[in-house]
């Protein structure tokens, strides 16, 4: 659940920033070698995220995946023979310090063999050119539509869903419930915009009118947008924000008393919302999420390679991280190195241009597939990429609307009871 696409922050999120701790000495696997030091012995994966900032504590349930990834990988003689070892740059989620930092290891010879090229769309779009033109093989969680781009990226592939595949069980809810006009508040920045362009997009197509108000990542009071949103009296509000935002949303909603049926996109269920905001204030209240990470659901039970990973991240010491964040942000960490080194093993190949034509024709995974996104059987979406598409393929049936709720033990989202 990434998200995954992802990040969008500024200001520092109390509530998680606290969970991370725990993880911040993290910069290499057990048996690293010096930064940059990659050999024909080991195969350097690049992790570039937030590691000090407002979103660091998505960075590091990203680094916990990979860490459990890595350890699984090395464990079975590495990628092809290769032992794995993850380097980090710290991002701060700034595309320009990205950018930089990358150049500045290309320069001194410190080539990655792969990376995961930022937490968010931004920043994933500023460094694709980089590892375009030094042929890098990259990977990650980010979800503009405008980076599936094969012709041009190449070597990049998305690892979570593109906000447009989030939509349709939006269009599919709101037809259930007779809506006839459609709202939505979201980040005016990449992510923000395409998210709204998919939305308005297909409440259109289904014959729905479409109204949406924009703010500033920097906004803390939205009650200025929301009022004005309000004033169109829309019969269905979609909200989208990564962390803090959802909270500014929301308790900016509070404060104008309305309660519209307000629905979160995938990106806004990865925030705590139920233990940050009284329940007097979620009436109404949904959030979008996969079904494979929903505690209870038959796809996130008895999947022995999901049970697999929760274990070893705790081993890793990421209990906190599994309580807080989730095993859907933690997850997409993990794919990325499992479909990389899934990819490898058909290849018998670990040059990156030659990852990059195999994973455009993967074989198809027998149950239960290495990956934890879309259920043992991938019956709720797959990862197999073409020549045209660099993304999942998600399902509709994939994802369901609950009340906001909290994670549990193993990281699995436990609904609220109600709205």
């Amino acid at each position: 659940m990434r998200v995954r696409s992802w990040v969008r922050l500024r200001r520092p999120a109390v509530a998680l920033i606290a969970v991370v701790s725990l993880l911040l000495g993290v910069v290499a696997v057990s048996g690293a070698t010096p930064a940059g030091a990659a050999s024909k012995g080991t195969y350097t994966f690049l992790y570039s995220g937030d590691f000090t900032g407002a979103t660091m504590a998505y960075t590091q349930a990203e680094v916990l995946g990979l860490k459990v990834a890595i350890k699984q990988i090395n464990a079975k003689g590495g990628i092809q023979g290769r032992k794995v070892v993850l380097e980090t740059q710290n991002d701060q989620n700034n595309p320009t310090t990205a950018v930089s930092l990358l150049e500045q290891k290309l320069t001194s010879g410190q080539k990655p063999d792969a990376m995961y090229p930022g937490g968010s769309s931004e920043v994933t779009q500023a460094l694709l050119p980089i590892l375009t033109r030094n042929k890098i093989l990259g990977i990650d969680a980010t979800s503009s539509d405008t980076l599936n781009n094969p012709k041009k990226y190449p070597y990049y592939f998305g690892d979570s869903e593109l906000s447009e595949q989030t939509v349709p069980p939006y269009v599919i809810e709101a037809k259930a419930k007779g809506y006839k006009k459609i709202g939505m508040i979201y980040g005016n920045d990449v992510s923000g915009q395409a998210s709204m362009q998919g939305f308005k997009s297909a409440f259109q197509k289904a014959g729905m009118t479409f109204v949406s108000t924009s703010f500033p990542d920097t906004a803390v009071d939205l009650t200025p947008q929301l009022e004005q949103l309000k004033a169109q009296n829309p019969d269905m509000v979609i909200f989208s924000g990564y962390g803090v935002p959802t909270l500014y949303i929301l308790k900016s909603r509070a404060q104008i008393s309305w309660d519209a049926p307000f629905y979160g996109d995938l990106l806004s269920s990865a925030f705590p919302i139920a233990t940050t905001m009284p329940s007097s204030s979620l009436h109404n209240v949904f959030v979008e999420t996969t079904k494979a990470f929903v505690a209870g659901n038959p796809a996130a039970t008895g999947n022995p390679v999901l049970d697999k990973f929760v274990a070893d991240a705790k081993a890793l010491g990421g209990q906190q991280v599994l309580s807080n964040i989730g095993a859907g942000v933690t997850g997409v960490g993990y794919n990325a190195l499992v479909i990389v080194n899934y990819a490898a093993n058909q290849a018998k190949s670990t040059n990156g241009q030659t990852l990059a034509k195999t994973l455009e024709s993967l074989n198809k995974a027998k149950a239960p597939v290495p990956w934890v996104s879309y259920g043992s059987k991938s019956q709720f979406g797959n990862f197999y990429y073409t020549s045209k598409n660099h993304y999942p393929n998600v399902f509709p049936n994939g994802f369901i609307f609950v009340a906001p709720g909290t994670y549990n033990s193993d990281g699995l989202y436990v609904p609220g009871t109600g709205s």
